[in-house]
Parts: C-alpha cells; structure tokens; sequence
C-alpha cells in the first residue's frame, strides 16, 4: 500500500465542517507522514476548495483529489469543468487528481473534458468511479499525457490495470486493505495468473455485498465487526438495519476476513 486517502467519499467529507476535515487531515498525516497520501479537498466553491488544498499541502500530502462540483451540477459542462479545474490546478502547490463519481453527484467527468485538462501540468490524474468503460474512454483520451487513470472499484482493479489504469483508490481497502495489496503485488508478477485472477475474485465478491450493494455503511460496519470502530455514520445516511448487520457478519465470517485481518 502506497498511501491513504483522507477525506474521500467513504470518509463522509461531505457531513463535515471546513475544521473538521482540516483536524482530519492534519492528524492522518501526523500519524502517516512516511506515506505518500492523498487529501480529498473537493467543495462546491473553486476558493474553498483552493484554500482546504493549500491547506492539506502546507500539511505534508503529495496530491489532492477534487471532486467534480457537485450543487450546481445541472450547469455543469465542459467550459465551466474545465475553468473550474485549471483555477484549482493554477492556485494549488501539490497536484491535482480529478474524482470523477456520477453515483454522488449526478453527472461523469466527459473524456473530452479530461483530456483537455489533462494538458495541464499540475493535473495528473483522474479517480475513475464509474464502469470500465468510462474508465477505457479516460485512458485512451489521454494516452499522450503525462496522466494516470486510476480504478475507483474493488470489482474492477483487474480490468482496470488490464486497459491502462495505473493505481486503484477503493472503497474496499477500507476493511480488506491486505487483500487488495495482495492483488496488485500478484498483477505486478503475473497479470493473468491464477494468483491474480483468485485474488481478483475474492476481492470482486466482498466488494459486491458490502460496498456496492449497502455504501459507506456497510463499509463502516464492516470495520466495525472487525474491531476498527470508528463509529457510526451521519445524517443524512443512517445505519445499517438489522438484517444488513447479519448480512455483513455473514459476510465476514463466510470469507474469514476477521482471521485476515489478525495476520496484517
């Protein structure tokens, strides 16, 4: 594992106040600092987001990772992604990786568009959170840049390397973090192994029943049954039900997470 990402989606960045994510970024980074992390900066304003992202360099961090603005996303297009992003890119001291997350903010990132700012020299890549098709159209419209593509979901990190993508940032590295190094190191020497393509799929069905099908909860609870307690979520998302807590337990035990997670 190369480093974390603080803030992101899966961190609730959108439940917190400016200081909170500021206290959350300084003490991830004080307690990681040997590690090559990412600050997830992204607001709604382009001077927001240009402060909490100076603010996360002065930190320490190596890039910021800044979603697409996500309020007034009915005005978004390409003229105004494109302004939105070199005027961050412009202001910022560390680089900038583009979060594309259609899930949560109701429209994708166009290649078009990426492959325009991917011209800039401090935008360096995009967080890819949608099919493997988006992320294949990301890749191929950027092939002549300096510019990484970089897999967004647990189920996909095979396919993903396999067309171009040169990192995985995964929700599923939450509570399986050992699983998911396992896989890249197994790609890494051979692609198409029977060591990849088994750690592929262990990845893929935990990711499935826990990420994919009940989000940050279930994520959050999974960590929760594992002894990484963090407490639940906040308003507006709430708590897993009963019968989705005994799924994840089921979860957890059919795949003996809790016995993998012991030998970390």
């Amino acid at each position: 594992m190369k480093g974390l990402v603080v803030g992101g989606s899966t961190g609730e960045f959108a439940s917190l106040s400016t200081n909170e994510r500021i206290d959350l970024l300084a003490s991830v980074q004080k307690n990681a600092m040997n590690m090559e992390n990412i600050a997830g900066t992204g607001c709604v304003s382009a001077n927001n987001t240009i402060e909490l992202t100076n603010i996360a360099a002065d930190l320490g961090y190596t890039a910021a990772m800044v979603i697409t603005p996500y309020y007034y996303h009915c005005k978004m297009n390409e003229t105004s992604l494109v302004e939105y992003y070199q005027s961050v890119a412009d202001s910022s001291t560390i680089p900038i990786i583009l979060y594309n997350m259609r899930a949560n903010t109701g429209y994708d990132i166009l290649p078009s568009t990426v492959r325009v700012l991917a011209k800039h020299e401090n935008i360096i890549g995009i967080k890819s959170s949608g099919n493997i098709g988006d992320a294949l159209q990301y890749v191929n419209h950027t092939r002549d840049d300096d510019f990484s593509v970089i897999v967004g979901s647990g189920s996909l990190i095979k396919k993903g390397f396999d067309i171009g993508c040169t990192a995985a940032i995964v929700g599923a590295a939450n509570y399986i973090p050992d699983s998911c190094h396992e896989l890249w190191e197994a790609y890494i020497k051979d692609p198409d192994g029977d060591n990849t393509e088994k750690l592929q799929k262990y990845v893929g069905e935990i990711n499935d029943l826990v990420t994919s099908k009940l989000g940050v909860s279930g994520i959050k609870y999974a960590m929760d049954c594992m002894g990484m307690s963090f407490g639940g979520c906040r308003l507006p998302l709430i708590d897993l039900d009963r019968i989705e807590k005994r799924l994840v337990s089921n979860i957890i035990n059919r795949y003996g997470l809790v016995n993998k997670l012991e030998n970390i």
